[in-house]
């Protein structure tokens, strides 16, 4: 169930009408400051910088600032009697990842996006037109039922995680 809620979220963060980058477009900032720059998206499924939380010498290819999206700790599977497990709570970690050139403006940036995460989450849970992204494979992600906001400033070998959220999701099993 994880890896179709990785591929959910990571298919709505990059939809042209609800994702990310669809949401800095309507985004207000204090008089001075500028809109962030658009993010791409990488998840611990496909991208081996963002499953082993590192970005090393031999990683190419990666455009920074990154909204990266990989498991924060262990699921939560509740099984039902006489079939089988059905049910599970994750928790997924928004990561605002910059380059280590100005840690000030890639904190603020950093906060913007979040505030833009938080949006395309409300857009992604309760949007009318979203079911078709959230379902995979016969996986549907069924609630937001936690959204944490740590503090964070930490190394992501040659980046620095500036942002987080952490959301836990409810997903379900549809097929037998």
């Amino acid at each position: 169930m994880l890896v179709e809620l990785i591929y959910c979220i990571n298919a709505g963060l990059e939809d042209a009408t609800i994702g990310i980058n669809a949401q800095f477009d309507g985004l207000t900032v204090i008089s001075g400051h500028a809109v962030p720059p658009d993010v791409t998206v990488y998840n611990q499924i496909e991208h081996k910088f963002v499953a082993r939380r590192q970005i090393n010498n031999e990683d190419t290819g990666i455009s920074l600032p990154a909204l990266a999206i990989f498991q924060a700790g262990p699921g939560l599977i509740e099984p039902e009697v006489g079939t089988i497990y059905r049910m599970g709570e994750y928790p997924i970690v928004f990561a605002y990842i910059a380059s280590r050139t100005d840690s000030a403006l890639a904190a603020r940036d950093g906060g913007y996006t979040m505030r833009c995460v938080k949006r395309f989450l409300r857009d992604f849970m309760e949007n009318a037109q979203t079911p078709v992204l959230r379902t995979q494979a016969g996986i549907i992600v069924c609630q937001l039922i936690d959204l944490e906001e740590p503090p964070t400033l930490e190394p992501f070998g040659q980046a620095e995680v500036v942002a987080s959220l952490v959301g836990t999701f409810r997903v379900r099993e549809t097929l037998p």
